[in-house]
């Protein structure tokens, strides 16, 4: 049999800020790589052509699925690999292709995309009335500072002739075995500027899709998805409850839709419907890091809110931190984030402490966090 051939292809416009690096990340790995511009003013199309990429042109009509499959219809590959401006490909790339070669293209295959996203400090009072600091995590589709990585699984290798369905975070029209290989991609598309450049429109293209779809779980939660990094937590959440009542237990995903959804209700402070949420829920997340983290931070918002609650949530809010510290970090889990059962919930715990009078265990959990930390 032929050695299969691989093609890269992305959609793109207006990408001057990263294409660069994403082409380079690619070099020398593929057969061909297609780029399909839809509208680009900057110089985009000429750093493509710099990195000799076949440019080809395309009108954006509101819908992802049909720019990537004018995309990949450009292409003669065996197989296509399919990233975003704003992703490049991490090291180990190379020896996962050449063995992607080596495969009859039988699968579609997911790649790990580790996105970049922010944290903040919290400018609200503490517990006690000062201003202690204390990290909070943002929504991952909210992000500030760049603090952590939250990574998932995607698929975007596929089969030559497999088709994208899905105006946005369409998905491949595929019935057969998906896979995980080992790709890495990082991505930083999750800026403050960048998210608000797209405010609105992801909910909008996504409520279109509902009106076909109403009862799509997945969809359900990608519309939540937008509507939470819009800001609209009250709406996000019941955009949660919904697509959790239509999610199976079984459904990985399910993960991460809780963990949203504690955000969500905490944010619209609805902290008694999170924490019925967490009682159903706590049994079968007993063993992530990220469930008992955003728990803590739940209970957080509450206290800050409501300090007349202060007594009773703070050694909720403690427990719930030490135990994601004891789980450690589960990247292996659908929306997990780095450092929530590592750095992040040492730094939040040594800033608790802080603010119950407590040095030496602040100290203590401060070097934790330290020694946690992923070298930069």
């Amino acid at each position: 049999m032929p050695t299969p051939t691989l093609s890269l292809a992305l959609i793109v416009k207006d990408e001057e800020r990263c294409l660069a690096r994403c082409l380079s990340s690619t070099a020398g790995l593929f057969d061909e790589t297609v780029v399909l511009d839809t509208g680009s003013t900057d110089r985009t199309v000429a750093i493509a052509d710099e990195h000799g990429a076949t440019v080809h042109t395309f009108a954006w009509v509101d819908d992802f699925a049909a720019a990537r499959n004018a995309a990949i219809a450009h292409t003669s590959g065996d197989w296509v690999l399919m990233l975003d401006a704003d992703e490049w490909l991490l090291p180990g790339a190379d020896a996962v292709l050449a063995d992607v070669r080596r495969q009859a293209p039988t699968f579609v295959g997911e790649i790990d995309v580790a996105s970049t996203i922010g944290l903040r400090t919290a400018g609200d009072p503490g517990l006690d009335g000062r201003k202690p600091g204390t990290r909070r995590e943002e929504s991952p589709d909210s992000a500030v500072d760049g603090g952590t990585t939250a990574s998932g699984w995607i698929p975007r290798l596929l089969p030559r002739g497999v088709r994208w369905t899905g105006r946005i975070h369409e998905q491949p029209d595929w019935s057969g075995p998906i896979l995980r290989t080992g790709i890495r991609a990082g991505h930083d598309g999750y800026t403050p500027e960048l998210i608000a450049a797209k405010r609105g429109r992801n909910a909008a293209l996504l409520r279109t899709e509902l009106q076909e779809q109403p009862d799509d779980a997945y969809l359900l939660l990608q519309l939540g998805r937008a509507l939470e990094s819009d800001r609209e937590y009250a709406d996000a959440a019941d955009t949660y409850l919904r697509a959790l009542s239509l999610t199976d237990p079984a459904v990985p995903a399910r993960h991460d839709l809780v963990v949203r959804l504690l955000f969500t209700l905490g944010q619209a402070d609805r902290t008694q419907e999170a924490l019925d949420v967490a009682d159903a829920e706590g049994t079968r997340w007993s063993e992530s890091p990220d469930f008992h983290f955003c728990l803590g931070d739940l209970l957080l918002t509450h206290g800050i809110a409501h300090p007349e609650d202060t007594t009773q949530v703070l050694p909720m809010i403690e427990g719930a931190w030490l135990r994601a510290l004891e789980i450690g970090d589960r990247p292996d889990l659908v929306g997990a984030v780095a450092g929530r059962g590592g750095h992040l919930a040492a730094y939040n715990l040594a800033v608790l402490y802080e603010s119950m009078g407590q040095p030496g265990r602040a100290s203590e959990f401060h070097q934790r966090s330290r020694d946690l930390r992923p070298l930069r």
